[in-house]
């Protein structure tokens, strides 16, 4: 995975720079990369490669937030600093990024991880493609189906507990589940092939479900997760 992640970092920034020189030979623009501050750009992409390829923490944080700051000073953005205040509220700033850090990937205890408790009340859902959405509450459900062929999630500053553990799954599946500054809780569907695909920002995904193995004759179910400040847990 980190390889994947330097090798879209680096394609990315190479074909910037080659557009912009290549603009520049035609007289579109001017270009050069060695601008007032460029070492602090490259601080600042150290910092963004590092979160991406494992995980928000004070350092990347630090990377990101010195390389912000030495850029603005070289290219003049900051004219009139009182350097007291800046000093005071970027410090304010980077131990609140670390609390929501700390908050979103607290550390788990060493073993096997443990599942929630709950208990889904009410009567069980027997959508075959359900959507469940969480806006500033919380949502505990259970699904049933015969024939799950899918389902949403949405959490946003909410929570969702979904259990699937009673669903027939009969074909290759996809599951999307988005959390914004929430988190999910799913008990996957059992005798399945279990596979997850998650995009985060300053969240995290963690996959605790027992799968099949890839060469069993078994539907595949896919979870596309997005955790953006949030947390989502398969069991």
């Amino acid at each position: 995975m980190k390889r994947k992640f330097g090798a879209l970092i680096i394609g990315i920034l190479l074909l910037v720079i080659g557009g912009g020189y290549l603009g520049a030979a035609f007289g579109l623009w001017p270009m050069s990369i060695f601008f007032d501050g460029w070492w602090a750009v490259v601080i600042m992409i150290v910092g963004v490669y590092l979160m991406i390829t494992s995980r928000p923490d004070w350092f990347n944080v630090a990377l990101i937030l010195v390389g912000l700051y030495l850029l603005a000073r070289e290219q003049q953005w900051l004219t009139v600093v009182d350097d007291e205040k800046l000093f005071f509220g970027a410090a304010l700033l980077y131990v609140g990024i670390l609390f929501l850090i700390h908050f979103i990937r607290k550390p788990k205890a060493p073993g096997a991880p443990k599942a929630p408790g709950f208990t889904a009340s009410g009567q069980p859902d027997f959508d075959d493609y359900p959507t469940y959405t969480a806006i500033m509450s919380g949502v505990e459900q259970q699904n049933a189906s015969s024939h799950l062929k899918g389902a949403k999630l949405t959490a946003v500053m909410g929570g969702i507990d979904l259990d699937f553990r009673q669903a027939q799954v009969q074909e290759d599946i996809t599951i999307y589940v988005t959390a914004i500054m929430g988190g999910a809780n799913i008990y996957a569907p059992q005798n399945c092939k279990i596979a997850v695909r998650a995009s985060n920002f300053l969240g995290g995904t963690d996959n605790h479900a027992l799968s099949l193995p890839p060469d069993a004759i078994a539907p595949t179910v896919t979870f596309v997760c997005t955790a953006i400040m949030g947390g989502i847990d398969i069991y």
